[in-house]
This record gives C-alpha cells, structure tokens and sequence, in this order.
C-alpha cells in the first residue's frame, strides 16, 4: 500500500506545480487585506474546493492514459485497499488545505477583528466539510466514469442545489434562519450527513474499481 500512497505522490509531484499553492496563499492573504478578514472566510471556499478537485481530476486522467486497471490487478493488494490508498491521499491534501485556512483565518481574526473567533472557526469547518462533500462525489464518480467525473460531479452538486433552492422557495422556507436559530444542530446534522456520504462514495467507488478491473 505505501508504494500505491508513493504512486500517487509521484504523479502530483510532477503534473503539479508547487508555485499554484503559494499562489493560492498569497491570493487569500492579499484579498483578506484588500476585503478586511472577508477575503480569510471567503476565498477558501472556491480555492480550497478546486485545489483538492483538481487533484482527483489528475489521478483519473493518469490512471486512463496509463491503463492503472491492468496492472492493478496484478497487484497482490485488495482492490478495497488501492481505493483506500487513494481515499486516504486526497483526505490527507484536504487536511493539510483546512490548517492551512485556519491559520489564515486566524491571522485575519488577530489583524482585524472584524468578526468572532467562532465564526473563523466555523468558516473553516465550512470549508473542510464542503470540500469533502465534492471530493466523495468526484472520487466515486471518477470510479464510475473517469475523466468525465469532473462533469458530472459538478453537474449533480449543481442539481442538488437547484433543487434545493427550490424546494425551500416553493415551501417559503427561511433555511438561513433556521440554521441561524439551530446552529449547533445544524452543524452536527452536516458532519454527520458528509461522513455517512463518504463512506457511501468509498464503498461505490470500490464495487466500480473492481468492475472495472474485471472487464
């Protein structure tokens, strides 16, 4: 398993340019200048979530254009095992990508105090749970579809928007305020809902990896 963790290293280390992610750093830390704390809680939001995306999107496409398929079989590692090897890879990169919003977030609390700690804390906790609700889709959807994961996976966040833009419109449901009035339970409902959906991911993206590698 550690040379499949290494595999995976490897092909990031060279399709990736270390200089994006500093990129990405200076970005926020500039905006949170520019927005006074804002650019802290907002910005990691669209770059965390496209950073450990784009990740996923990589491994896919390497593993098509080097038919990872045929020689994952001959592996004598359990298919659940290279899934999880790849689970573990991409959770670790968020990991690493949520202490990195904290600690810009809590700069930005010290510098400015424009908002509470706790909101700091739980835009991060924000960040980290929607990030790992878009990388259970794309994850198991590059299992079921490849390359074309990216399209789909942002197709069907899209959808469950809409819909549920819709339906609370449609029942005049002030979701906001409801969370607003039950925030603790909301949080907790959220964490436990995003966990219980990547293990879900993680044990349909195992049944297609070894479909796949049955074929």
């Amino acid at each position: 398993m550690l040379g499949i963790l290494l595999k995976e290293r490897l092909v990031i280390y060279h399709k990736h340019k270390k200089i994006r992610y500093l990129i990405d750093v200076i970005t926020i830390i500039a905006f949170m200048f520019i927005l006074e704390g804002q650019g802290a809680i907002v910005l990691p939001y669209i770059l965390v979530p496209l950073e450990v995306l784009s990740v996923i999107v990589t491994l896919a496409a390497n593993d098509e254009e080097s038919k990872w398929n045929r020689f994952a079989i001959a592996l004598p590692v359990k298919k659940q095992d290279i899934v999880k090897v790849r689970f573990g890879y991409i959770t670790i990169i968020l990991l690493i990508g949520t202490a990195i919003t904290f600690g810009i977030n809590l700069l930005g609390y010290f510098i400015f105090h424009d908002f509470k700690l706790m909101l700091h804390i739980a835009a991060t906790l924000g960040v980290l749970l929607l990030t790992l609700f878009l990388l259970s889709i794309l994850l198991m959807t590059s299992y079921l579809s490849g390359a074309n994961a990216t399209f789909i996976a942002l197709t069907a966040f899209i959808i469950i928007l809409l819909v549920i833009t819709f339906i609370t419109d449609r029942l005049k449901i002030n979701l906001a305020g409801i969370i607003a009035d039950n925030f603790s339970i909301a949080i907790l409902g959220t964490i436990i809902f995003v966990a219980l959906f990547y293990f879900f991911a993680f044990k349909v993206s195992v049944w297609a990896f070894s479909k796949n590698c049955d074929r």
